[in-house]
């Protein structure tokens, strides 16, 4: 089933409207003085779990909405809204006579439920012509009338100002303490609430089916990330398996899905005029000529499904022919091609892939990072060998899906392999870079063969090398007997959608690992800390660019930096969680609150310099509290929502919820308790993926080797110089070099002892020679950082001129500082030595076996 967070269209409109209408006209016209005839039927609710006993429901029938509503016009207002929502009920149930009903075989129930059904629907339509005429003239009534407590969920209900009225207002109205009932239709049952049912979800599922592809085309147009397109396609395919579970019921009464779609194209063909047997050649599944329907309902991936369920049956895969994968031509124009074309561009396509997939759940086992494509091929395979009947129409909309994709991508296809192979192969490279920072140190934090992030570093390698670089499914194949091997990732070339979830699963790790490291370690922190007393005492010349984007990423958060010299060291000594004294006040400082994750970082052991340090600095504050030390929070809260799911392999339903929950979190346009109808679910998504690229992408572990290494620098270059001002003991491992800064900060310190300041400044404050030393290390680090990207992509945008590169000109790149002059001294020296070339004799030839002399030219380049 849906979440309870998410309304489908048949829920939310078809019935949810008309419940609401039943309780505005049953709850105004008593108001009013109207008076039922009837009996009450009154429905009582179980308790609930906390032992609160819900309102009764009280059911309002058809036959007294007429003079419910006759006795409102004449007395009573009549907002705009719920005229609305009486227009929105009554077009949804037009859709049988309309559509639906022409295509449904006539049988007595049939003919029972027609009329049942067009009964309701002329009720409605004269309630509606009754209602209209007191407003006529007037699109906004005036304000209603607040004689009872009846009208308060009226008012409840209306559309905020910042809302669109033409969205319909979901749920009933909820009960006062005085109602004593809550009021809904009469309910309806038959044939054509069951094909009504099954017609909204196919039109939820279209919706569903184009803003994934819409989401694919900004994928193509380089406007969308391939997590973003991939993370869309999957959740539309559970959206697409609750809103079949929700019609389940439906779909078993007329039959079943391959029933209630054969019955569907049967009348499509009628309507066309078209044989709705007609088959050439035989072996086609459908009429050719009313392919367009098929393909609108998911009838011909659900076919090919059922035919390859058959086979599994068996356990048989069947080995497709390279001649056929060489007939499909992506770089065709499909808009201008026939129906019969278009029908076996889709028939090649899905038998050239799914036996791929089959191969590959066959004989590897299911891992959290597959795609829904993938775990339907996995579902039907256990279906077929179990002789289970549980295949699902959300199967055939993952097929169709894949076939949306190959249609919007076209040649482009490859993309995904591409963007995936790229980062994955980045990724191992950083770890093992990672692993080589390290590594050398005997006492080292990752140095621990049972250290927990050496381990996840380590399962994270293997998984991207197991299950995408040792390409499994081609391996899959080599096991089969009599089995053609198709192409070197044949599999990942030709599904983006897949790629998009491993690329997802890969970046989401090291996302977490790089976060949860560099808060373990403290490096990013503490390095901020030195990074922004130099700066703030104007000491380097460049800019720490990561850093700077790290903290705008973050703004919202507050590590303790302070802007003052006099807080350096109260500031760096709470971070680190260690200090009984608060942070420095200062007149622009914002309020601060620790940010903590959900499992709490022990507190770091001091060394005894840095305890004494610690014991000096807290004498008068001695009776205040200690505080926690500050962490990097998780910003990426959308892709986050998705951890359960993709990385930890959590039910389906569980990450549906949990996914929903933090949409309605995150979105500006709803509020937590809202019910977002379907149709609104996957833009939201995307748009709020689409806002967390900067945080999601950022690198922290390559900040975190910057730091370390910027933390080695120190430890060589101040070590000495440290060990004369605290003792030799000042760290005792690697994990405590972050309170190298610590000292340096101390040093600093104005009322330090006087032996710790070895200079002054002719002017200004007093600076010490180490906190110097410090700041001449972090900028060497921050020179060749920058020299490392002079070849990058900002260093080209900042050298580019636009106006020569707009008219077209050759020299459309500036040279570097420095860079100019040397050019004009080379092309000094060669005009130089042409000339002195000139003026000597020809040379002689030389006999074999004996080397020439390079020319001058080749001697000076060399």
């Amino acid at each position: 089933m849906l979440p309870p967070n998410i309304g489908s269209t048949y829920a939310n409109v078809y019935r949810g409207e008309l419940h609401d209408i039943a309780s505005w006209l049953k709850t105004t016209s008593e108001e009013l003085g109207f008076t039922s005839r009837l009996p009450a039927k009154i429905v009582k609710q179980p308790k609930l779990p906390d032992g609160d006993t819900p309102a009764p429901i009280q059911i309002v029938s058809f036959t007294e909405f007429t003079a419910m509503a006759t006795i409102i016009a004449e007395r009573g207002t009549i907002p705009s809204f719920r005229l609305e929502a009486l227009d929105r009920a009554i077009a949804a149930r037009e859709l049988w006579p309309n559509t639906i009903k022409d295509r449904v075989p006539d049988t007595p129930a049939k003919t029972s439920a027609d009329l049942v059904h067009m009964s309701n629907l002329g009720v409605l339509r004269k309630v509606r012509k009754i209602l209209t005429v007191p407003c006529a003239g007037s699109s906004v009534p005036s304000q209603e009338s607040s004689s009872g407590p009846s009208h308060e969920p009226l008012k409840a209900a209306a559309p905020a100002q910042d809302r669109d009225p033409a969205l319909p207002e979901h749920g009933t109205p909820a009960a006062e303490p005085d109602k004593p009932h809550e009021y809904l239709a009469e309910p309806v049952t038959g044939v054509a609430e069951d094909w009504m049912s099954i017609g909204f979800m196919l039109n939820d599922l279209k919706d569903l089916r184009a803003q994934v592809n819409r989401i694919w085309f900004a994928f193509r147009r380089g406007k969308a990330h391939l997590v973003t397109a991939s993370l869309v396609t999957n959740y539309a395919v559970e959206l697409a398996r609750d809103l079949e579970a929700e019609t389940s019921d439906a779909l078993t009464r007329q039959g079943g899905i391959t029933t209630v779609l054969r019955t569907l194209m049967s009348g499509e063909c009628k309507a066309r005029g078209q044989d709705p047997n007609l088959k050439f050649p035989d072996t086609d599944d459908i009429n050719i000529r009313v392919w367009d329907y098929a393909d609108e309902i998911f009838l011909v991936p659900w076919l090919f499904l059922v035919y390859f369920e058959s086979y599994m049956a068996k356990n048989y895969i069947p080995a497709i022919p390279p001649a056929l994968k060489a007939t499909y031509d992506p770089s065709s124009d499909r808009t201008q091609k026939s129906f019969r074309q278009r029908y076996d561009e889709d028939r090649v396509l899905l038998l050239t892939i799914i036996p791929e997939i089959l191969k590959h759940v066959v004989y590897n086992p299911p891992t959290p990072q597959e795609d829904e494509f993938t775990r339907a091929i996995r579902a039907l395979v256990h279906n077929a060998r179990f002789k289970i009947n549980k295949s699902c129409l959300s199967m055939a909309f993952a097929a169709q899906m894949y076939l949306d994709i190959h249609r919007v991508l076209r040649t482009e296809v490859n993309q995904g392999w591409t963007k995936l192979s790229a980062y994955a192969s980045s990724t191992r490279a950083e770890i093992r870079e990672l692993q080589r920072l390290h590594s050398p140190w005997p006492v080292g934090l990752l140095s621990l063969p049972d250290h927990p992030f050496q381990l996840r570093f380590k399962t994270l390698d293997s998984q991207i090398f197991d299950g995408i670089l040792s390409d499994p499914q081609r391996t899959a194949a080599r096991q089969l007997e009599d089995y053609i091997l198709p192409p070197p990732y044949y599999f990942w070339n030709m599904h983006p959608w897949a790629c998009g979830i491993w690329y997802y699963f890969i970046k989401e790790t090291i996302h977490w690992l790089g976060v949860g490291l560099s808060n373990q370690l403290g490096s990013i922190m503490y390095a901020a800390h030195l990074y922004n007393a130099a700066r703030r005492e104007k000491i380097l010349k460049s800019e720490w660019h990561d850093m700077n984007l790290l903290s705008a990423i973050r703004v919202d958060e507050d590590y303790g930096l302070p802007s003052h010299s006099t807080n350096y060291l109260k500031n760096f000594m709470n971070s680190i969680g260690d200090a009984a004294i608060p942070r420095g006040t200062e007149p622009d400082a914002k309020s601060s609150t620790s940010v903590h994750q959900k499992k709490k970082k022990k507190k770091q052991k001091l060394t005894e310099p840095m305890r004494k340090i610690k014991e000096e600095e807290t004498e008068a504050a001695a009776s205040i509290v200690r505080h926690e030390p500050y962490f990097m929070k998780w910003m990426a809260f959308v892709h986050f929502a998705f951890d359960e799911r993709f990385r930890k392999g959590a039910p389906n339903t569980e990450g549906s919820q949990r996914a929903v929950t933090i949409l309605l979190q995150r979105s500006p346009y709803h509020n937590e308790g809202d019910l977002i109808p379907i149709t609104e679910v996957l833009p939201t998504l995307s748009g709020l993926c689409e806002s967390e690229q900067v945080e999601w992408n950022f690198d922290y572990l390559t900040l975190h080797r910057s730091c370390w290494t910027l933390l080695r620098t120190l430890e060589t270059e101040c070590g000495p110089a440290i060990e004369e001002l605290f003792g030799p003991n000042y760290i005792a491992s690697e994990s405590e070099l972050p309170f190298l800064v610590g000292y340096i900060l101390h040093a600093y310190t104005e009322n330090a002892p006087t032996r710790f300041f070895r200079g002054r400044r002719e002017k200004g404050p007093v600076v010490p020679s180490l906190f110097l030393r410090a700041a001449v290390v972090l900028q060497s680090l921050l020179e060749k950082e920058a020299e490392a990207d002079e070849t990058g992509l900002l260093s080209v945008l900042q050298r580019l001129d636009w106006t020569r590169f707009l008219q077209g000109r050759k020299e459309w790149l500036r040279p570097r500082d420095g860079e100019e002059q040397t050019q004009t001294q080379t092309q000094t020296q060669t005009q130089t030595q042409t000339q002195e070339l000139q003026t000597q004799p020809a040379e002689e030839p030389q006999t074999e076996g004996k080397s020439k002399t390079p020319p001058p030219e080749t001697q000076t380049q060399d």
